[in-house]
């Protein structure tokens, strides 16, 4: 029998290792295996692939993120995916690759996780924390280089804290959003002053 309450280390290493290294990974088999842990979990399988970037997967994992926080901002109960979404599928072998550079890090986070400040499930506060969570999953769609670490980052933080019942890390995975946030309007207010700049110049010529 599998613990209802397994680590997120715990279930990206068993994930990682069942199967053939060239086996595919489809999403309905993921969805299958963390459907019943709640949003926290799934979110943050699916902000992996943007914090280690494989190309050519990392936007649809953004489609993912806003679908599945759209529903908890939505306020239900357990995630779905379209059916179209659920026949994409991953090398076992790079979701593994994915696995194993994340795994020390979110093993010495998850020992200072632990449940306090818990979050009412489907209250105001996870709705407004799917709100924040559809709008970092938008940012991830963008092509803008260097841009989808900070996102993906406080998306996993956040999903960390939801995991555990740990409202402190939920907060401070919002901050880590918020810096994400400010870090996206800073580049994109940079490149449209120097968009205008070189139009400005291009006209005084």
């Amino acid at each position: 029998m599998r613990p209802h309450h397994e680590r997120i280390s715990t279930l990206l290493r068993r994930i990682a290792d069942e199967g053939h290294p060239e086996d595919r990974l489809s999403f309905a088999d993921l969805a299958e295996e963390l459907g019943g842990r709640g949003f926290g979990v799934i979110l943050f399988i699916w902000a992996l692939p943007n914090m280690i970037p494989l190309p050519g997967i990392s936007s649809l994992f953004g489609v993912l993120i806003v679908i599945t926080a759209g529903q908890m901002m939505l306020g239900h109960k357990r995630p779905w995916l379209p059916k179209k979404l659920l026949t994409r599928d991953v090398r076992r072998a790079d979701f593994k690759r994915m696995a194993d550079r994340v795994r020390p890090a979110i093993e010495r986070f998850e020992r200072y996780c632990k449940p306090r400040l818990t979050v009412t499930p489907q209250g105001v506060a996870e709705r407004l924390l799917g709100l924040l969570l559809v709008v970092l999953g938008l940012v991830l769609l963008l092509p803008l280089v260097g841009a989808n670490l900070l996102p993906a980052i406080g998306i996993a933080i956040v999903s960390l804290g939801l995991i555990e019942a740990d409202g402190v890390t939920v907060l401070a995975g919002v901050l880590a959003s918020a810096v994400a946030l400010a870090v996206f309007v800073a580049i994109v207010g940079t490149g449209f002053y120097a968009v205008t700049r070189f139009f400005q110049q291009l006209q005084a010529w």
